[in-house]
């Protein structure tokens, strides 16, 4: 899930609101940061031009600090990254204000090395779908805001692939000629 979050603003109430404000952007290719927010844009009929000034900050927690530091009026982070930061940071909560949520998303890939042996990606996969289970490890995982590891359809992947390529072209920064 993306979280559009801005600093306690009375006059904004959604994301059309937040036409011409200081946006931060974690990544160019970050689809919580980035991606989705043009799509938002696009749906709604708007350009590049939406946001008066980006900044570009280089993750979703210098984000989030932009935004309570006011060099930023908004951005879109993931909303694992806002949890675990309000986490470790509770005295920010009632400093930010998410207008918006999208998603939910496709949770992150897990990736194996494919020249590892086939018994040790068995092995490997089956730890992590079986962690939960144990008292020790779910209580690990519950630290980083973790209930378990599941597997999953690599249709979620496709379709958000697909929504990436439907993205193609569009830029979050205006063309100047």
């Amino acid at each position: 899930m993306s979280s559009v979050i801005l600093k306690k603003k009375d006059r904004v109430k959604n994301f059309e609101d937040l036409r011409g404000c200081k946006w931060a952007v974690n990544n160019i290719k970050s689809l919580s940061g980035n991606i989705i927010p043009l799509l938002s844009m696009k749906l709604l009929g708007e350009s590049a031009s939406f946001f008066g000034h980006l900044l570009y900050s280089g993750s979703h927690l210098k984000s989030i600090e932009m935004v309570l530091n006011k060099q930023a009026d908004a951005a879109a982070v993931d909303s694992n990254s806002l949890a675990m930061y309000l986490s470790r940071n509770p005295q920010h909560a009632s400093e930010i204000y998410c207008v918006e949520s999208w998603g939910p998303l496709p949770p992150y890939p897990i990736l194996i090395n494919k020249r590892l042996s086939e018994s040790l990606k068995n092995e490997i996969e089956s730890s992590l779908l079986h962690m939960h289970k144990s008292d020790i490890w779910r209580a690990k995982l519950l630290q980083f805001g973790i209930r378990r590891f599941d597997k999953v359809p690599s249709m979620v992947y496709k379709k958000q692939k697909e929504a990436l390529d439907s993205m193609n072209g569009l830029s979050i920064t205006p063309a100047y000629y």
